[in-house]
């Protein structure tokens, strides 16, 4: 398999003072001229990217801090999602979620990932005809197009962890859903999903939420049958930090992770088992963690083990300044 470099890609880490900036750039040439793309990251005073991809609104994915920038890139849900969650305008390009986007010389398709409403995977291709896929945060990944190099997760991406492995218990969230319960999902994204599931599955009852929730929710899903939290024996779904000062009969955490209430397995996330599927499905070169923390490491490991070019964000060299600088160190095919 090709390297980074023979594929046209040079991934980099943006220094700000004492710190590294959130996840990483890319540079690369696009019709016959230098491009920097950020992915999921920030910018400083002086911006350093021609663009920045943002490829959904949680918060740790960075588009609040960088929303205002006009370079900026989201889909018509994720900046609309952005714009509730920070109370400020979106000022970058939007996009119908599926549709192609040209920005500058940059021609992007984007594919759904289903991890939130409007969050959004992109592809391109460098002056080496090299097929980038850059997907954030993925749970359904079969929509998702070949290319030779992977930028993807690896939240639930440790082999040794039998937290990894999990299937979504839609039929125990279905049957726990009655008078006198609650669930406890995040706002955006995990309250969108479960009121999802429940409509498509005949729950037509009024269901009442936490505020942010319920302002997410009627807007990204249009649900007109929703409501404030009240003292009725409606089914409530609010944040898992609100769950506890409820009074209802029973109470459950919407997550393929750990907590203090009972839990219902229910991930916005690709198991571990979906993640080696998704790389495969894609059948790139070249992967690229740049999300997970130290389990983005574990599943760079299981990757090579199988004959992948495979990089976590420890392998990227930390850079200090602009990324231009480094660049005019390497040959004419950057």
């Amino acid at each position: 398999m090709r390297n980074l470099i023979d594929l046209g890609v040079l991934p980099v880490r943006i220094s700000s003072g004492r710190y590294l900036r959130p996840h990483l750039s890319l540079i690369f040439r696009c019709e016959n001229r230098r491009f920097t793309v950020g992915v999921d990251t920030t910018e400083g005073r002086k911006p350093v990217n021609d663009l920045l991809l943002i490829t959904h609104a949680h918060s740790d994915h960075q588009g609040q801090r960088v929303m205002e920038f006009e370079h900026s890139v989201a889909s018509h849900q994720t900046a609309r999602a952005l714009e509730i969650i920070s109370g400020k305008t979106f000022r970058g390009t939007r996009f119908e979620l599926g549709k192609k986007v040209e920005k500058d010389v940059l021609r992007l398709k984007t594919f759904e990932t289903h991890h939130t409403p409007g969050s959004s995977a992109f592809f391109f291709e460098n002056d080496l005809g090299t097929r980038v896929l850059i997907t954030g945060d993925v749970k359904d990944f079969r929509g998702l197009p070949e290319c030779d190099v992977l930028i993807t997760e690896a939240t639930y991406g440790d082999p040794d962890d039998p937290s990894c492995f999990f299937q979504d218990d839609i039929e125990t969230l279905l049957s726990s859903a009655e008078e006198s319960s609650a669930f406890g999902a995040y706002p955006f994204g995990k309250a969108q999903r479960a009121v999802r599931i429940l409509r498509e599955n005949g729950f037509d009852d009024e269901i009442q939420m936490d505020t942010l929730s319920l302002l997410l929710t009627r807007e990204l899903l249009g649900d007109e049958n929703l409501g404030k939290i009240e003292d009725s024996q409606a089914l409530k779904i609010v944040s898992p930090r609100t769950l506890r000062f409820l009074k209802c009969r029973k109470k459950f955490v919407l997550s393929a992770q750990k907590f203090h209430n009972p839990r219902i397995t229910l991930s916005d996330h690709a198991s571990f088992r979906d993640l080696v599927k998704m790389i495969h499905h894609c059948n790139p070169e070249a992967v690229i963690l740049y999300h997970g923390g130290s389990r983005a490491i574990k599943m760079r490991d299981y990757l090579r083990k199988l004959g992948y070019y495979a990089l976590s964000l420890k392998d990227i060299e930390m850079i200090l300044g602009d990324p231009y600088e480094l660049s005019e160190r390497f040959s004419g095919d950057f």
